[in-house]
């Protein structure tokens, strides 16, 4: 299990209080926290930021505080003390050019366990940390990969 603080790019269906198509995880209030749901797994929602994926790695409205920013065209911005999570939210996704919003979250995961029988025995999986890039992601079942 490990702790995190990072944000989840997560490809789920929109309900509850997702906010058009620019956020694309469920953001749930339970018991006045908000949460996002994951594998079947609540994971809590730090409301002092989200983060956005701008389009043409422009520039953004001075009225939002950036708190960090990537080559990617990513941004954690952080929230105005007078807007509520979803006030914020929904600001921001009046913005024609913010094409994705992401919550942050933290919580406990498990690591994925590959199916493949062999894999500890495969010296370069630790050698390409491939451990480490599957916490982060597992792919696509549409890209094909061939091994020569």
């Amino acid at each position: 299990m490990k702790k995190i603080l990072l944000p989840f790019i997560l490809l789920l269906s929109l309900n509850c209080i997702s906010q058009e198509l620019k956020t694309k995880q469920n953001l749930h209030k339970i018991d006045g926290e908000y949460k996002v749901l994951y594998n079947g797994d609540y994971f809590d929602v730090d409301t002092t930021l989200v983060t956005v994926k701008h389009k043409d790695h422009g520039a953004i409205s001075s009225e939002y505080k950036i708190l960090l920013k990537n080559k990617l065209g990513y941004m954690h911005l952080g929230k105005p003390a007078h807007l509520s999570l979803e006030d914020f939210v929904a600001a921001l996704s009046q913005d024609e050019m913010i094409e994705t919003i992401i919550y942050a979250t933290y919580g406990e995961y498990q690591a994925v366990i590959p199916n493949d029988p062999y894999s500890t025995s495969s010296w370069h999986l630790p050698a390409i940390k491939a451990n480490q890039a599957w916490d982060i992601t597992t792919g696509s079942p549409d890209v094909i990969v061939a091994i020569l």
